[in-house]
């Protein structure tokens, strides 16, 4: 039995680190989803095999001479167009840095998963699909 401390995190939330092995057992990655089924004292952890079968479309967005307005259109265009994934690749010390951010930021769902000094990904985290699943699976669970 592998122990692990419960972290406080914000006002309603609580963390709980996972052990390495398991998750690259599973194959997952930072930004994935779990499942967790609550069955009275026991919490049910599931890696969801069905959500990594999904292919995710990603983009990647070159900012280099663009002003911030291109790079908006192109932003939320790539958003609508259903990108799970959207990799912006910046030019070092880049202006315009927290004003891409900030758009990102004002995209229901999407949440800046990594950042450099050069790169900003992001991942839409609000697929409603994949949510339904997850749902489903826990409560039949």
């Amino acid at each position: 039995m592998d122990v692990r401390k419960l972290i406080s995190f914000g006002k309603g939330t609580f963390i709980v680190s996972m052990p390495k092995p398991w998750v690259e057992k599973n194959h997952l990655k930072k930004g994935d989803l779990i499942s967790i089924a609550d069955d009275g004292h026991e919490l049910i952890i599931r890696a969801n095999s069905e959500e990594q079968k999904i292919e995710s479309k990603e983009i990647i967005i070159d900012a280099s001479d663009k002003s911030l307005d291109f790079l908006r259109v192109e932003i939320v265009s790539a958003y609508l167009s259903g990108y799970d994934v959207i990799n912006i690749q910046l030019h070092q010390n880049s202006k315009n840095f927290q004003q891409i951010k900030e758009i990102l930021r004002n995209l229901s769902g999407m949440e800046i998963m990594e950042q450099t000094s050069t790169r900003i990904s992001a991942k839409n985290l609000c697929d409603l699909a994949s949510a339904l699943r997850i749902l489903s699976a826990s409560s039949s669970a």
